[in-house]
């Protein structure tokens, strides 16, 4: 296991604020749920069987809360750069997304969940051309 360095920027957190439209105020507690994004948002996204292996290494207390932090578990060579490459790239899309449900929109079509199936790449204003009726080959 790693030792613990500060791993996630608080421009992570800044964004996960404005992004739902809530005030953000440096080294104040957060919502629980953002753990549960968190957890959607990156260890669910790096790679298959990632996220659950990391669960399963990770020791847990008698409250159920984790022991250690997930990425401590990653490995120098190949696990932590990814987890870097890919917080890089999540920030990119945080910050030019307005608001959370459009975020959500674009990691989902740009890093999905492993297991999970890939949305359709339509626009949402997609609308079909103006196509003639199909011939007609049945004598009515």
């Amino acid at each position: 296991m790693r030792p613990w360095v500060k791993t996630f920027p608080a421009e992570f957190y800044k964004q996960i604020f404005r992004l739902n439209g809530w005030a953000y105020v440096e080294n104040a507690g957060r919502p629980g749920v953002i753990g549960h994004w968190t957890n959607n948002i990156i260890y669910k996204r790096l790679a298959p069987g990632v996220w659950d292996e990391l669960k399963r290494l990770t020791p847990k207390t008698p409250s159920g809360a984790y022991k250690n932090k997930l990425f401590q578990r990653l490995t120098e060579d190949v696990g932590h750069p990814k987890l870097r490459e890919h917080m890089s790239a999540v920030l990119m899309l945080m910050k030019y997304s307005p608001h959370w449900r459009v975020f959500m929109d674009r990691l989902d079509r740009e890093f999905p969940q492993w297991g999970t199936n890939f949305l359709l790449p339509f626009p949402e204003d997609y609308s079909p051309p103006n196509l003639p009726p199909p011939p007609n080959f049945i004598d009515g």
